[in-house]
């Protein structure tokens, strides 16, 4: 989606309009422009900073508070993190615009707020996007926050750090992405009050690496209290790794940095520089030489993930929710039906996919390369099936929809507050249908923004609106009411909404098999 201002007509309908009323923040005044949607007017601030743009000496600490003089121009999209592209083959299909910072004073750590009235009290919903802690950003048309403001929620995107700037772990440094995440919650609950959210009524969701945040801000002592529900889509509370790994990593970064250990003289990198080290780590934790050094970072895809610090994350999230130490708030959860698909078909894996290559990659996804062919085992549907189909359904399977179960049974030997679960099947068009439900093919269906030009990268033109009101309108009746409309679930296998071109049924037992397949591995 092209810059929202109100100089121009953007991809998702946003027309012309008048620059607001002056806000008043913590950090400053600022103005915004309304925007229509429809024939809703709605007031957009965007680029927001909430902290101090990471660069230099604070490129590897904990976000700092920003204050500005004068009004800050809140009417464009704000830059984006320092972060690697996408490989081309995602690009294709899924849009990441990169932004570079506007002046001396922006900052990448910045959020956008829609409002449907800044004199009103209304709900709020703070969504924190994914990409495997990789990439990504707020300012991406498919889950622009206009059409939630359009119904009522005031809706905030955030930015937060991302690779090793969000993961750095040092004696000194750890999780800053995540600290990213609760400084923006904090932001929200000091000034959202002046855009016409209530802070006492802030649903925190998330997709994919966002999802998993929320599993982990669910459990974190320092969210305490900043939000009172919570979405979980595409994503659970399963990622992080040990204190050790994490140190480890970073250790290795900074030997490919080749700035030695001093601040001062990391801080000189360049965010080039950043880059290229951390793409030589990712890559060195799937050779042999780094099985010992690297711990349980060994072979994983996602090195640059928050790690268990005793501070942030004081214990691995699933224990902490079975033990009853997580927020005890409302969640709804979700996954689609062929999470896989975007990672092993889309990437061309599949193709390829042999039994030479496909250990490799089911060690990639578990981290266990003695385990692989029986994972290979557990995913397999039927004899018949491709080699590629078994490393879709594995990869599904053990990064998706096995953590979801593993998080409703915590969560229900731990709190009291319910769990309520869907699962998106609905197919994409591309790739001739071959990649079925994948993953974030939901959000232009909750977000309501199958009119823009990146989503129908994935959806076509023909989408069916009829899922987009019933999906968007279950995500809305969720912030508002706390409830989706079905049956919240006991355990795993359901009851669980299913969404598909027509709206949604109510089914009692999804995969309820999926975690006992995998149970001896976990």
């Amino acid at each position: 989606m092209p810059y929202i201002t109100y100089d121009n007509v953007t991809g998702t309908g946003h027309k012309r309009g008048a620059v607001v009323s002056t806000i008043s923040t913590t950090s400053g005044q600022l103005k915004g422009a309304t925007i229509a949607v429809g024939d809703t007017k709605v007031e957009a601030f965007l680029g927001v900073p909430y902290a101090q743009h990471p660069t230099g000496s604070l490129r590897f600490a904990p976000p700092q508070p920003i204050e500005w003089d004068g009004e800050w121009d809140a009417t464009e999209w704000g830059p984006t993190v320092n972060q690697e592209q996408y490989a081309k083959e995602m690009l294709a299909i899924v849009d990441n615009p990169l932004r570079e910072l506007r002046h001396g004073n922006d900052s990448s750590l910045n959020l956008n707020i829609f409002s449907p009235d800044t004199a009103g009290s209304a709900p709020v919903l703070v969504y924190i996007h994914g990409g495997s802690f990789r990439q990504g950003s707020n300012s991406v048309g498919q889950w622009s926050g206009d059409r939630f403001a359009r119904d009522g929620v005031v809706t905030v995107t955030i930015n937060y750090r991302l690779g090793v700037e969000g993961s750095f772990s040092t004696d000194k440094s750890s999780n800053n992405g995540l600290r990213d995440q609760i400084a923006a919650l904090q932001w929200v609950q000091d000034n959202i009050a002046q855009f016409g959210g209530d802070p006492n009524k802030v649903t925190v969701a998330g997709e994919s690496a966002g999802a998993m945040s929320v599993g982990l801000l669910l459990t974190s002592p320092a969210a305490k209290g900043l939000f009172h529900q919570a979405i979980l889509s595409s994503g659970a509370a399963g990622n992080s790794l040990s204190l050790e790994a994490g140190k480890a990593v970073t250790a290795r970064f900074l030997e490919f940095l080749g700035r030695g250990t001093d601040p001062a003289a990391i801080a000189e990198a360049s965010d080039e520089e950043v880059i290229e080290a951390a793409k030589q780590t990712q890559a060195y934790a799937q050779t042999p030489e780094a099985a010992g050094e690297l711990h349980d970072a060994y072979l994983s895809s996602m090195v640059w993930q928050p790690t268990v610090d005793g501070d942030i994350i004081p214990t691995t999230p699933i224990q902490a929710l079975r033990e009853g130490h997580g927020h005890d708030v409302p969640v709804l959860i979700a996954t689609n039906e062929d999470e896989g698909s975007l990672f092993i078909v889309a990437s061309g894996l599949a193709a390829q996919m042999n039994e030479e290559l496909m250990g490799p990659v089911l060690a990639a996804l578990t981290g266990r390369p003695e385990i692989a062919p029986e994972i290979a085992e557990a995913a397999r549907r039927s004899e018949e099936q491709t080699l590629g189909k078994v490393a879709e359904h594995a990869y599904d399977d053990w990064k998706f929809q096995v953590p979801l179960a593993e998080f409703i049974d915590a969560r229900h030997t731990g709190n009291t507050q319910p769990t309520w679960r869907y699962q998106f099947t609905w197919d994409a068009p591309i790739f001739e249908g071959a990649l079925g439900a994948l993953h974030t093919l939901d959000l232009s269906f909750v977000f309501d923004t199958l009119d823009d030009e990146g989503a129908q990268r994935l959806v076509g033109n023909n989408a069916p609106q009829a899922l987009a009101d019933a999906l968007h309108g279950a995500w809305v009746s969720f912030v508002k009411e706390g409830d989706p409309g079905w049956e919240p679930t006991k355990d795993a296998p359901g009851p669980t909404a299913i969404f598909d071109a027509e709206g949604y049924d109510v089914a009692d037992s999804v995969g309820a098999d999926v975690r006992a397949r995998y149970a001896k591995f976990r």
